[in-house]
């Protein structure tokens, strides 16, 4: 059956085996008008998570992980009023990062999440680290653990004194939370960065690099420079890993490259997550740190879908296996354009879930930048 690419809008929520991933939820009304007032607005997010959930069998009690995103941090007193009405069992909370960021015009907060069919959600904690808000250091559902947001706040204590030891303090915090789950840093699939200044890139590279250390056997990354981050906070991190599912493989595609020593993806066990694709065209001639993409968006989401199924190819998959993208757009005027493309790309009983970032993109000419999650 054929879809039309004018109407489509991404589905609520897919199933990949018995992982779930929900496209954006908004707070847009049933007829599709957004109320000016933030609350009614966030309200409205909450109350679609439950429905959009159980259109692919699945319940509250096995999400992992939410994602919540603000236009403004006034818009934060308001996010935990349906988080407790959903989530009211404080000993078994989903995981939980909020963002600040551009938002399509009218919206001011959306949501997405995580969950695993079949699992039963358990918490975790960095010890002497809680969160202002009602939500755990991490969640655990199945094989699946997310942390919520990791800072520098040493344990019993405050937030450390400026950005390097800040990232030091996240990742002591990262590992700390890994070992509650009996876990460790071979089991990290990916990791979100949000950072302040970009002027620190090469301080988290050097830490980084003493995190994972080895060539070939790192996590899939995404950072996020010049982020909308409160307070003396300068860096805020979140963890996805696999429990107890093997060894980790990392991908790329010949002839473009990360600026950072991060793959282009990585796989643990049946999941893969990418770290930023741009729309480069693949040259094995070029050398030139973080590539430079095609001109043009056509051209760029063109090499952008083909630099993932490259990595799709190499797991011995096709774009048919990717369940979740996210998409760092320049401008929402795009937005159309690119769902466009997306129906051409994948199979209409295939569809991925879609969830569109407006953050800062790295790149001059670069209009958007992929970040795929795919099920084998």
């Amino acid at each position: 059956m054929a879809i039309s690419s004018k109407t489509w809008t991404p589905p609520p929520a897919v199933r990949r085996g018995n992982y779930v991933f929900t496209s954006t939820l908004n707070g847009a009304a049933t007829d599709g008008t957004l109320d000016p007032n933030g609350e009614v607005q966030m309200r409205r997010a909450w109350a679609k998570l439950p429905e959009a959930l159980a259109t692919v069998g699945a319940t509250l009690d096995e999400v992992v992980e939410v994602g919540v995103y603000i236009a403004d941090h006034a818009l934060r007193p308001h996010i935990s009023l349906g988080w407790l009405e959903l989530f009211t069992d404080e000993n078994s909370r989903p995981a939980r990062r909020t963002t600040a960021m551009r938002m399509p015009p009218g919206e001011l907060c959306s949501i997405t999440a995580r969950a695993v069919v079949g699992g039963k959600r358990r918490n975790v904690h960095v010890p002497g680290v809680p969160h202002k808000d009602p939500l755990p250091g991490g969640a655990i559902v199945g094989n699946l653990l997310v942390s919520s947001a990791l800072n520098g706040q040493e344990p019993h204590g405050k937030v450390r004194d400026g950005v390097s030891a800040q990232i030091d303090q996240a990742y002591i915090n990262g590992k700390t939370l890994l070992e509650q789950a009996g876990a460790s840093w071979d089991d990290v699939l990916h990791f979100w960065v949000f950072m302040k200044e970009e002027l620190d890139i090469d301080t988290l590279v050097e830490k980084w690099l003493g995190v994972f250390p080895k060539d070939g056997d790192r996590p899939a990354r995404k950072s996020f420079l010049q982020a909308d981050i409160q307070g003396d906070q300068q860096v805020h991190m979140q963890l996805t890993a696999l429990l107890n599912s093997g060894k980790r493989s990392n991908y790329e595609v010949a002839g473009v490259h990360h600026r950072d020593p991060i793959p282009m993806g990585s796989r643990i066990g049946d999941l893969f997550m990418s770290s930023g694709v741009f729309g480069i065209r693949p040259d094995p001639q070029d050398h030139t740190p973080g590539g430079k993409p095609a001109e043009g968006l056509p051209a760029q989401l063109t090499y952008a879908f083909a630099n993932v199924e490259t990595m799709m190819i190499e797991n011995g998959g096709t774009l048919e296996d990717v369940a979740h993208l996210g998409i760092l757009v320049k401008d929402y005027a795009d937005r159309q354009a690119i769902l466009e493309a997306i129906v051409r790309e994948f199979p209409v009983d295939r569809l991925p879930a879609v969830h569109f970032w407006g953050m800062s993109v790295p790149s001059p000419i670069a209009r958007l930048q992929l970040y795929a999650t795919a099920v084998f």
